[in-house]
């Protein structure tokens, strides 16, 4: 798996569209229309009420997408205030026997309680602490074929290109840890693009009887940055293959169908 995974978009998606199902659900229990359920909170809520209606649970969705350091303690923050201002509501709808309403709000405060749980749980929390584990925030890396000569006399091909890097095949030895400048030989017009980036090569691989480095780019200059966003949105349009692979409108029902089959892709594996 090498995008975010599903079970954090799917829990931040249910924060994001809280707000709706709530009006939804006074819509459903007081059988008016969601309209008239919003007109009656600007008429008769504060600014700060109408605030904790509309964007504490978003903004807890923001938080669970991000996946960062401080996701953790304002999710976490958000749903014990939300508790907290809710108890004497809770109290109320006991002491007068609104029962449905009454269970409905427990029910979903069990729902936030097993929320809170997973996110806790250690094969979860980790991608939170610590940025080694996300391995989504890696750039798309894109196959891209290209000749380049290198150091201005060395022939090789980048096999593959990201922003931060490529990987090149060639012949001839590229010592690790060496600083080497390669050019671009583009067969294809190419918008003007002329890019001949310095490279600091890291890793050496055997590949099919040549051999291969990854290198990332060093000291580009604000052209050269540029040239290589052009070329990544070139090779993003033009469906290049890419790692990870494009998500597309069946890739959920594989992870639903995976989930239920064998009870794999719920935790951050």
């Amino acid at each position: 798996m090498e995008h975010k995974p599903w079970p954090l978009i799917i829990l931040a998606f249910i924060h994001f569209v809280e707000p709706l199902t709530k009006i939804l659900f006074y819509s459903f229990i007081y059988n008016v229309s969601p309209v008239q359920i919003i007109e009656s909170l600007f008429e008769s809520d504060s600014a700060f009420e109408l605030f904790n209606f509309f964007f504490l649970f978003p903004i807890a969705g923001i938080a669970i997408f991000s996946v960062k350091k401080w996701s953790l303690p304002l999710f976490l923050f958000i749903e014990v205030y939300v508790l907290i201002i809710n108890i004497d509501y809770l109290s109320s709808l006991y002491q007068t026997e609104q029962i449905s309403l009454f269970t409905s709000f427990i029910l979903f405060g069990v729902m936030n309680i097993l929320i809170v749980t997973y996110l806790l749980v250690p094969a979860v929390r980790i991608a939170y602490l610590d940025p080694r584990i996300r391995w989504w925030e890696a750039y798309p890396r894109y196959h891209s074929n290209i000749d380049c000569t290198i150091n201005n006399s060395i022939t090789g091909k980048i096999q593959n290109i990201s922003i931060s890097g490529v990987f090149i095949t060639t012949n001839y030895d590229l010592p690790l840890d060496s600083t080497i400048q390669i050019e671009f030989n583009f067969k294809k017009k190419t918008n003007g693009l002329n890019l001949k980036p310095k490279v600091l090569v890291l890793n050496k691989y055997d590949i099919n009887n040549s051999t291969g480095y990854g290198a990332i780019f060093s000291e580009l200059t604000k052209d050269e940055r540029k040239s290589m966003k052009m070329l990544i949105k070139y090779l993003d349009k033009s469906n290049a293959t890419r790692r990870p692979p494009r998500r597309g409108p069946l890739d959920f029902m594989r992870w639903c169908v995976t989930l239920f089959t064998t009870g794999k892709g719920l935790f951050l594996k």
